[in-house]
């Protein structure tokens, strides 16, 4: 029934209920699904009212929750051939600058002891590629040439890092040049395993 012929009985609503009449006039059934069919409507509007409400319930909730992050999440995808595509996510509030860069074999780094300056450098075994930050001469994300890849990843609160009072000026490395040390110098993860492995030094 159209909404005009539903106006047009709304009138006599109440006359139609009262008839007592053993069969429904013609006017009454049309009346009665006049009825039916606004009780319809009215039932899905209230369920699209609730389904609305639930989710800018869910919205507001997620967001009055949600703290502003500076962190980092990285993950690795497994394909079918066995295959590994690295990603990762960069949950800064104030850009890093990042610009790609190559960085050759045997380029010569340097070291950032725990007083700021330059403690030892290591020469490259490997080309890398990447991204930088704020202009340093280091990869935050990168690849070397044999394939092993990773990320600097920050973590507040959770990460350690050694004592600078008992670092060994020798070995110690600012955490921006761990990545490019590692990357610069070995094929593999297990390679990076031995190289920090408690007693194990490695200078390149």
């Amino acid at each position: 029934m159209t909404a005009s012929r539903c106006d047009r009985f709304a009138g006599g609503m109440a006359v139609v209920a009262r008839s007592k009449a053993t069969k429904p006039s013609r006017s009454r059934a049309a009346a009665l699904d006049c009825f039916a069919s606004l009780a319809m409507t009215e039932a899905a509007i209230c369920r699209e009212i609730c389904r609305a409400l639930r989710l800018v319930c869910v919205l507001a909730a997620t967001t009055l929750l949600a703290a502003p992050a500076l962190a980092c999440t990285s993950f690795l995808l497994k394909a079918a051939d066995g295959s590994r595509v690295y990603g990762r996510t960069l949950e800064f509030g104030f850009p890093l600058e990042s610009q790609a860069v190559v960085i050759p074999r045997r380029f010569v780094s340097h070291a950032t002891g725990a007083d700021g300056k330059s403690a030892w450098s290591w020469k490259s075994r490997y080309a890398i590629a990447g991204m930088n930050a704020f202009g340093l001469p280091v990869v935050v994300d990168g690849v070397n040439e044999k394939g092993l890849a990773g990320g600097i990843l920050y973590f507040p609160g959770f990460a350690s890092y050694a004592d600078p009072a008992q670092a060994d000026p020798a070995h110690a490395l600012a955490p921006w040049e761990l990545l490019s040390w590692a990357l610069g110098n070995f094929a593999s993860v297990a390679e990076v395993r031995a190289a920090l492995a408690p007693r194990s030094r490695s200078s390149a």
